[in-house]
């Protein structure tokens, strides 16, 4: 089947009335902010959302962030409501080579961050102050946000010589809050499972299976042993109820699966090479590291979120070994994949201590 045809066949994008940021002539993002909090020297934490949940999943983090004293921005993605779609000739590179791939992944990255650049001239947030105390700004990506939160950093080698001015004096961390390996095109684990990829579960019932298997709770093992046989791949925890029985009646607002049969489904098939170069790229190379010198990496694990989470946790920590790498790496106890909805607190005082560093 065609290009032209799947994206044609697409259910349409939903309008949303939020603030929208033009990055370029082509491109635009609408975004939630929960703005400053009562002081000037506040830090600010852009987050990018995953797949088939867009910004509103984020909205009580930001209603709490004015009295957490910090700043939360979380932008809709492409192809997700209120932003832009992304054209034909962009979706085209996916079903291209490797290197086409590469120049999408690039491409996606370079929007992320002129977005992140726009907002802080136009809305003139604070710089890092002298100290490192105050001020500055994250990015942060949870799940296949991820990967757009990596490709935002690396395309700074190659914006011009104003911008890399400018985000040095601003960006003080890269946050991964539990990344999924296809995030950062780690290895898949021979033992794995999911609702969505399972034949045997009837189709129109897999996309919200996976739904609710992804915002469930699990009792793994002891995951200090890091031992994938420790996991629990399919069976939620009765202890916990899923984060997405208590997003009624906000659901509909929250969720889109629009994209996962688009552009964010062709990203996962086509783009575990191109994201493994970047991560290592950004996570490893000394190059990011001189042109933003306060840049901290941290990656999030989440105790009993899914498998997935918690293998590419362990894959993390074993390049940081391999390379020699300064990625601060924590597990939070009692929390899931969407800390940031059940929790709220606790996601924004793990997102503070990244900030601190």
């Amino acid at each position: 089947m065609c290009m032209a045809h799947c994206i044609s066949s697409l259910p349409p994008i939903r309008e949303m009335a939020l603030p929208v940021l033009n990055v370029n002539a082509e491109t635009h993002f609408a975004y939630l902010d929960s703005g400053a909090p009562n002081t000037h020297a506040y830090k600010t934490i852009f987050v990018v959302h995953g797949i088939a949940f867009n910004a509103k999943v984020f909205q009580k983090v930001i209603d709490l962030a004015q009295a957490s004293s910090v700043r939360i921005v979380a932008m809709n993605r492409s192809d997700y409501p209120g932003s832009s779609t992304l054209s034909e000739k962009e979706l085209t590179l996916l079903s291209g080579s490797e290197a086409d791939c590469v120049l999408y992944l690039s491409n996606r990255g370079a929007d992320v961050l002129a977005f992140v650049d726009g907002f802080i001239q136009e809305n003139r947030l604070p710089a890092i102050s002298e100290d490192g105390q105050t001020g500055g700004v994250a990015i942060l990506g949870w799940s296949l946000g991820s990967s757009f939160a990596i490709a935002a950093l690396a395309s700074a080698l190659k914006a011009d010589s104003a911008v890399q001015s400018r985000l040095a004096k601003y960006i003080r961390a890269l946050i991964l809050e539990d990344p999924a390996s296809v995030a950062l095109g780690v290895p898949m684990p021979e033992l794995n499972w999911a609702p969505g990829l399972d034949e045997s579960i009837p189709p129109k019932e897999r996309l919200p299976f996976n739904i609710a298997w992804l915002s469930s709770y699990f009792d793994h093992g002891d995951l200090s042993k890091r031992d994938p046989k420790a996991l629990t791949y399919a069976s939620p925890s009765i202890a916990r109820v899923p984060s997405i029985y208590s997003m009624y009646p906000q659901y509909s607002e929250i969720v889109d699966v629009a994209p996962l049969m688009g552009s964010d489904g062709l990203h996962m098939a086509k783009l575990g090479g191109p994201s493994r170069h970047i991560y290592e790229q950004v996570f490893f190379g000394k190059d990011i590291r001189a042109l933003l010198p306060r840049l901290k990496v941290w990656v999030m694990g989440r105790e009993q979120s899914g498998w997935f989470g918690i293998t590419t946790f362990w894959q993390v920590q074993d390049d940081n070994a391999k390379y020699g790498g300064d990625v601060n790496l924590e597990m939070f106890p009692k929390t899931n994949h969407f800390v940031h909805w059940d929790a709220p607190e606790l996601a924004i005082a793990s997102w503070k201590k990244a900030l601190a560093s």
